[in-house]
């Protein structure tokens, strides 16, 4: 009897010490292979199609003042810019505008005023500022860019950038001296060729008249323009 318990107590021992061993097995298998850490995030887009870098780039391009009361104003510029890195650089642009009546100036004109007691006819004609010439030199910063892949057909590349700075602007009132605030955005169709659409506001100071008295306010001169660029290397 006792040696009938004994083989039981040593099969039993034998189970326990096997079934450790395939616990722990794994284990300590795990423990000698290296950690896989997870990848770590993209922060930016890989295999970007076009570079601004060093290079300096040329623009054409014609816009449109869209606030104006009593004219029509069209603008047609060049533009140099230089871009120190993929996000900060600077640009000079020149445009001169012109100006045509608006409808509702010609309406105004068609008006029959005259004095009191007289046959004299009096000219209605609005005190405002029209623009003549505009040179500024601004500073921009391209912190955006992407693709957009449409359909499955053609993929645009783009970058959004925004933009300050200071002008020298002839006016019917003279010269005056905007703060310029832009936002644009260009469309690659090759590494140096893009289509650009951007968008400003010239602050600056005007004068108007009325009843023989010249009153200073603040103008904003909102503007989009469409243009054409090519980097020269």
């Amino acid at each position: 009897m006792g040696t009938t318990n004994a083989k039981r107590q040593v099969i039993c021992l034998t189970a326990y010490v096997s079934l450790f061993f395939v616990g722990i097995a794994p284990l300590v298998a795990r423990a000698d292979e290296p950690e896989i850490l997870p990848p770590a995030p993209v922060k930016v887009l890989q295999n970007r199609f076009f570079n601004k870098a060093l290079r300096p780039e040329f623009s054409l391009f014609v816009g449109r003042v869209l606030n104006e009361s009593y004219t029509e104003s069209t603008s047609l510029g060049l533009r140099l810019g230089f871009f120190f890195s993929e996000w900060i650089g600077v640009d000079y642009s020149y445009a001169t505008f012109q100006v045509d009546d608006s409808a509702d100036r010609e309406a105004l004109r068609g008006i029959e005023v005259y004095k009191r007691d007289s046959a004299e006819r009096l000219a209605i004609d609005p005190s405002f500022v029209s623009l003549k010439s505009l040179n500024a030199l601004m500073l921009t910063v391209a912190p955006i860019y992407g693709k957009v892949n449409v359909f499955d057909w053609v993929i645009f590349y783009s970058d959004i950038y925004f933009s300050a700075g200071v002008g020298a602007l002839e006016t019917n009132q003279g010269s005056k001296t905007p703060v310029i605030f832009g936002l644009g955005q260009r469309f690659y169709f090759a590494q140096r060729f893009n289509v650009r659409i951007d968008a400003w506001d010239h602050v600056f100071q005007q004068e108007r008249e009325n009843l023989g008295t010249k009153k200073k306010s603040i103008k904003h001169a909102w503007t989009v323009a469409l243009g054409a660029s090519v980097f020269l290397w």
